[in-house]
């Protein structure tokens, strides 16, 4: 670890930049690598094994620090492509790291004080799926990429190949240009809206089947945006906040056992929210410290989500 110091001194600045995605959009040109979103998970992966080091060290401050420094670059790439939108989302993952540490680390109410602020105001929750959606749609439509592609097409033998020739057509891509963009507004609407998170996986589902079952042409091209699995990208979104309002609530938990030396036997007032049920996560006093748990479950899973926190003895 020591000769990838400079490695993580770079990442760490590039994740504090205000504007910095990484290269990944058109990163050849018309289109990107996905190695490049491989060599990312690799650079997140070295990133926790240091702050994991540096907690082991007794730095947790700093260890708390190398973690949110993988939630920055989640966040940097988020709105990328909808690939990179699930790459972010495997990057969230990084909170069962501020997990660990919490359940090993020593009392202290100045640490803890300062990243529950550094979780609550500076970075926030997840990144919604809206942005990752336009990327998408901007991408596969991109007039370089279905020229590239209509030329492979021509010069190909493949049996499909009038049927992909129509189908790229200039007045198809632009219907598609237009029906993407009115299910993109759609989607973001709902997402965006304050109704409860099953309804608007419920609407955000039927959009997508209303997609899927459309004759129009049009069609071919927005299935290869993943339009059709906008409920699934919101599930995994909602997931994420659930993890993320979980970790913050447990944070003030701890606060409390700092300051009292004994593990509360109910939550503190006005903490963050089961985004699944919009209520008080259930909270449960275990042998190991304690338990959050959802009160309703992830529609697509079929799944209660669960966050156990353990305390230093």
């Amino acid at each position: 670890m020591k000769k990838c110091q400079d490695t993580i001194r770079l990442a760490d600045a590039g994740t504090r930049l205000s504007q910095c995605n990484w290269g990944i959009m058109y990163s050849q040109g018309d289109s990107f690598s996905t190695d490049t979103l491989g060599s990312l998970n690799q650079l997140a992966f070295l990133l926790e094994v240091d702050a994991h080091i540096l907690a082991a060290d007794g730095d947790c401050r700093g260890a708390f620090d190398r973690i949110l420094s993988i939630r920055r670059l989640a966040a940097q790439i988020a709105d990328e492509t909808i690939i990179a939108y699930g790459m972010s989302s495997q990057l969230q993952y990084c909170l069962h790291s501020i997990e660990h540490i919490l359940g090993r680390m020593p009392a202290d109410v100045d640490t803890l004080t300062w990243l529950q602020a550094q979780l609550s105001t500076v970075q926030g929750p997840p990144t919604t799926p809206g942005r990752a959606l336009e990327a998408a749609l901007e991408q596969t439509l991109h007039p370089a990429f279905i020229a590239r592609w209509r030329e492979q097409l021509t010069n190909s033998i493949s049996r499909d190949r009038d049927w992909l020739l129509a189908h790229t057509q200039e007045e198809v891509v632009d219907d598609a240009r237009e029906l993407g963009s009115e299910f993109v507004t759609a989607a973001q609407r709902v997402i965006g809206s304050d109704k409860p998170y099953a309804k608007k996986h419920a609407e955000l589902q039927e959009l997508a089947e209303n997609l899927n079952s459309d004759d129009n042409p049009a069609t071919f091209l927005l299935g290869l945006c993943y339009f059709g699995r906008v409920h699934v990208f919101y599930d995994v979104y909602v997931r994420h906040v659930a993890h993320f309002n979980a970790v913050r609530a447990a944070i003030e938990v701890y606060i409390e056992i700092a300051k009292s030396g004994q593990v509360p036997q109910t939550l503190p007032a006005h903490l963050p929210r089961d985004p699944f049920s919009d209520e008080e996560f259930e909270y449960q006093v275990t042998e190991r410290g304690f338990m959050l748990r959802c009160r309703a479950k992830e529609i697509g899973e079929d799944r209660i989500w669960e966050y156990e926190f353990a305390v230093p003895k």
